[in-house]
């Protein structure tokens, strides 16, 4: 569930009317509950719960479809269609077959990657331009959220360097120590 589409639904007039009325009512069915032997984390529960339903009523909400990976954007349904052609085109090449055919598939192959390389490549390029879009639309709108995003890919391009440890289990910093315990191992 998005949060800032439920604000944005909010400054409807009508919907904050009823919303206001409808969490007028919750709170009025809940204060009569406060007395009778509730703790602080009950009355929060459920007005969280009250809360969270009243707002599914009136302003909906969206469902975000989970399971992939940040930076999956350009993972679409073209891009594994042909990755799954040029999977097939490889087995194909690689069957005991004629000299004079084993040369057509492997055409058909190269063809294939190569397809798939400038696909992977265009869908790449349009899922940047689109969080650019969507990033720039978060700094006009909230420049709180802008910076989160900032923050998160800063995050995902922190490069640690190779982790290396001596025999004692440090992590190995220089390159020259680094180079010594490879020696050692190999």
């Amino acid at each position: 569930m998005e949060r800032c589409d439920r604000q944005k639904r909010l400054r409807e007039e009508g919907k904050r009317k009823r919303f206001c009325e409808s969490m007028k009512k919750a709170w009025n069915r809940m204060k009569g509950t406060i007395g009778e032997d509730r703790d602080v984390e009950e009355v929060f529960e459920s007005l969280k719960s009250s809360l969270i339903e009243v707002t599914e009523d009136i302003c909906g909400y969206k469902k975000v479809k989970k399971g992939k990976k940040r930076g999956d954007a350009w993972w679409t349904r073209e891009v594994e269609d042909a990755i799954r052609e040029k999977k097939e085109a490889y087995r194909r090449n690689e069957r005991n077959v004629p000299a004079r055919s084993k040369t057509e598939r492997r055409r058909m192959y190269n063809n294939c990657k190569n397809k798939v390389k400038r696909m992977i490549r265009e869908s790449k390029r349009r899922g940047d331009e689109e969080f650019g879009r969507k990033l720039s639309c978060k700094f006009q709108e909230n420049k709180k959220l802008f910076w989160n995003e900032v923050k998160k890919e800063r995050e995902d391009q922190k490069y640690e360097g190779d982790r290396v440890r001596d025999k004692n289990g440090n992590i190995l910093k220089d390159d020259n120590l680094v180079r010594e315990r490879w020696k050692e191992c190999f």
